[in-house]
């Protein structure tokens, strides 16, 4: 079943990844982090998948909002059976 799974996403990758929701990359970064990070407090998700060369990896943008200003950020994720997972720390960009 995990292999018909894993299949499917990366048949699906192959079209072009989606992106996660919000709430997706919420529950990703929260993972990630060790901080509790809320779907709200994120705007702008933009995710750009590597197409055949990492049909299951894609880097991402947002803005997430840090006390009272919003930081713009990006970082590299992947998807797997079990949902959307950070694979690299995520970096401010400027």
């Amino acid at each position: 079943m995990r292999v018909l799974a894993l299949l499917l996403l990366v048949g699906k990758a192959a079209a072009g990844l989606p992106g996660p929701s919000l709430a997706e990359f919420a529950k990703a970064l929260s993972e990630h982090t060790g901080q509790n990070v809320k779907a709200a407090d994120l705007r702008r998700l933009s995710c750009q998948d590597f197409g055949s060369d990492e049909p299951t990896e894609a880097k991402c943008r947002w803005q997430q909002r840090i006390g009272t200003k919003w930081k713009r950020y990006s970082t590299y994720l992947a998807i797997d059976a079990r949902g959307w997972h950070l694979i690299d720390e995520p970096y401010t960009e400027r």
